[in-house]
């Protein structure tokens, strides 16, 4: 690429999340920082964002090498860093943890290492830094996804004290087993782990990797050390919910052969529960995708029927009209792109304001300052009501209010 560095940050960030000002302007002063960090310059760097509609991570910011040559061909600012083919970026912004040395596939098929590394302002996760490492040379040698080679009579020890501690190992053992040394390197794990954990983007070899890179909740390994040397603890039990999947785990202390032994169970709901569940979400999905289509076949009806009437009045009523339909339509778009019924305020503003901007701004010297708690949300009529009452509202504003000054109008 002919460039060092790119970022769109405050304009993916307003589009995509839920982040405030001062989040993004933290975002952004990393972004600076990271321009001069001379400890990767032979590593590009970037910053990603979680993406409220998708659930995905969202590339914001890249800098490129500063001695040696990208990784890449193209630009990726803008572009989509899906969980099954990156899950570091994801499961840090999910977790806080970092995410080092996982395996993941670039948006132009190059398998890489990545270390990744939360952003945290006011409490939270705002965003992730990402540094890449090329894998080319080394990949035969350390992309393996084949079972490991355990030595068995030191798992069957291990199992065997288990079963003095918890006496539930025997419905455990189709679940996600890892053994850790107490240092917290994994140095056994079942062929269930290995399976679920590709369906999480893990394209490593497991073995050997950190407690730290594996756990889905946010207990760090010194934390659950503390709980067992310090609090005298032999087991930890915790539910927590990853990727929208809810999970419980059991941590336990193996005193005798010296590791620690997680359990993770998926907590499922019965197959014919579960199977009407997602085909109710489809179902609505696919109802709102074809109101939307429909929506639009009637503002194309009258867009060319105003386009045919000579009386400017006529004219006038079949724009407002269009844009009424618009202001319904947007509420609908937003829920067919999405699984939950409700939707957020701040989205369906944005979407009824740029309609209204494209039919009345032309030329004008009127500007918006618009104000909303991006954590509201409303059910799909309350969304559709409130749209049309803010369509209402700017549209006779534009119509009635304004003269040829300078205008800000504030929307909170």
């Amino acid at each position: 690429m002919n460039y060092k560095s790119y970022n769109d940050i405050q304009n993916l960030c307003k589009k995509h999340s839920n982040l405030n000002d001062n989040d993004i302007y933290q975002l952004e002063m990393i972004a600076k920082e990271l321009l001069v960090d001379e400890m990767n310059s032979e590593k590009d760097i970037f910053i990603d964002v979680k993406d409220e509609l998708s659930n995905e991570a969202i590339v914001v910011f890249h800098r490129c090498p500063l001695t040696s040559k990208s990784l890449y061909k193209n630009m990726v600012i803008g572009k989509v860093a899906f969980r099954k083919d990156e899950p570091g970026p994801l499961r840090t912004l999910e977790t806080g943890q970092q995410s080092q040395g996982l395996f993941a596939q670039t948006q132009e098929g190059l398998i890489i290492k990545q270390n990744v590394s939360p952003i945290i302002s006011e409490g939270k996760v705002i965003g992730v830094i990402i540094v890449e490492e090329d894998l080319s040379e080394q990949i035969k040698d350390t992309f393996d996804l084949v079972g490991s080679t355990k030595n068995v009579v030191d798992v069957q020890e291990a199992i065997s004290e288990l079963n003095s501690i918890d006496d539930t190992i025997s419905d455990n053992l189709d679940d996600i087993i890892f053994m850790f040394d107490l240092d917290g390197k994994l140095k056994y794990h079942n062929k269930a782990a290995k399976s679920c954990y590709q369906t999480f983007g893990y394209k490593n070899k497991l073995d050997n990797l950190d407690y730290d890179n594996l756990t889905l909740d946010k207990v760090t390994f010194d934390q659950v050390m503390y709980d067992f040397l310090q609090m005298k603890r032999t087991k930890i039990e915790k539910k927590f919910t990853f990727n929208n999947r809810s999970f419980t785990s059991k941590t336990i202390y193996l005193v005798e052969k010296k590791m620690i032994l997680l359990i993770i169970k998926e907590n499922k709901i019965s197959f014919t529960e579960e199977s009407m569940h997602l085909l109710d979400n489809i179902e609505i999905q696919e109802i709102h995708h074809r109101v939307k289509n429909n929506l639009q076949s009637i503002i194309s009806i009258l867009r060319l029927q105003s386009r045919r009437v000579k009386s400017e009045e006529s004219r006038k009523v079949l724009m407002e009209s269009v844009n009424r339909v618009l202001a319904i339509a947007a509420t609908h778009e937003l829920l067919s792109r999405q699984k939950r019924t409700d939707v957020k305020i701040n989205l369906v503003l944005d979407r009824v304001l740029d309609n209204l901007k494209r039919v009345y701004m032309e030329g004008s010297r009127i500007n918006f300052k618009v104000k909303v708690d991006p954590d509201i949300v409303l059910d799909n009529n309350r969304a559709v009501a409130l749209s049309l009452i803010i369509n209402e509202v700017i549209q006779n504003s534009f119509e009635h209010a304004f003269d040829k000054k300078i205008v800000i109008l504030k929307l909170e």
